[in-house]
């Protein structure tokens, strides 16, 4: 069971099933029907991995019992296959996932600006400036 489960939430735990599903619906017949690159399709199914990936961390967070039962958990699939997560909590994320164009849009909004955020391309060296690591305190 846990494993369909996982399977469902796959969107949530890397690119390649949203690249997979963009790829899909991009093509009809094997004619494409768009003008998609590959380095395009590949930067498109990233940015909306993030985006998804934000809005169910912010779901996760803000639902006290998915929260709750979220602690200690490292990831998004070590949270899925816990035994604490079972089906009422996947009706339950469900149930919020789907509302991002109502009650989820605050959230929504969010995740989108932090998943094009942490999605554009970054110069070198603009890395936080921590100054001299030598002269950090040492905990």
């Amino acid at each position: 069971m846990k494993d369909k489960l996982l399977q469902s939430f796959e969107f949530f735990l890397g690119p390649h099933a949203m690249e997979d599903y963009i790829l899909k619906s991009s093509t009809v017949g094997g004619d494409s029907r768009s003008s998609f690159h590959a380095d395009e399709l590949r930067h498109s199914a990233l940015v909306a991995h993030r985006i998804y990936q934000q809005y169910a961390r912010r779901i996760v967070f803000h639902e006290p019992t998915l929260f709750m039962k979220a602690l200690g958990k490292v990831s998004f699939k070590d949270f899925i296959m816990s035994d604490d997560f079972d089906m009422v909590d996947a009706a339950r994320f469900a149930g919020l996932f789907s509302e991002s164009l109502g009650f989820g849009l605050l959230w929504f909004k969010d995740a989108v600006q932090e998943g094009l955020v942490a999605s554009r391309p970054r110069a070198s060296g603009a890395e936080a400036n921590l100054g001299d690591r030598g002269e950090l305190n040492q905990v």
